[in-house]
């Protein structure tokens, strides 16, 4: 559903709007460490695409396990929210309906799975001390 969608370029202007635009270079501030502007420099525009995607089986079933422990799940959900399709830019809150489908698979996994796989090996350990 999200394979390739999470790639993003370096380049944030706006004027890239899919992978095959993302070469070359830019044009970028240097700011001092008071913030002002002191010149520029030359940036290698570079496609890029979270460590957590969607692209293959492994970075698929280990994003839906990250997601289903609660680490840093908003943020995943927020790259899905904004993505597309297939190598174009992500556009902010493009499709907020895959809010719903990440809820829905967190109480899923989280309260349902979770708990039951936790109760079954209470209870086999449980077993194993009533027996000693």
């Amino acid at each position: 559903m999200f394979k390739g969608q999470l790639g993003r370029c370096n380049d944030t202007n706006g004027v890239i709007q899919w992978k095959h635009e993302c070469v070359g270079y830019y044009i970028e501030d240097k700011y001092n460490k008071f913030g002002g502007v002191t010149g520029w420099k030359r940036t290698n525009r570079v496609w890029y695409t979270p460590i957590n995607n969607y692209n293959d089986i492994l970075h698929s079933m280990m994003t839906f396990f990250e997601i289903s422990t609660l680490e840093m799940w908003p943020g995943m959900m927020y790259d899905a929210i904004d993505s597309v399709q297939l190598d174009h830019v992500p556009v902010r809150e493009y499709n907020g309906a895959i809010a719903i489908i990440f809820i829905f698979f967190i109480f899923f996994t989280t309260f349902f799975i979770m708990n039951l796989f936790i109760s079954v090996i209470v209870d086999k350990f449980n077993e194993e001390i009533k027996k000693r």
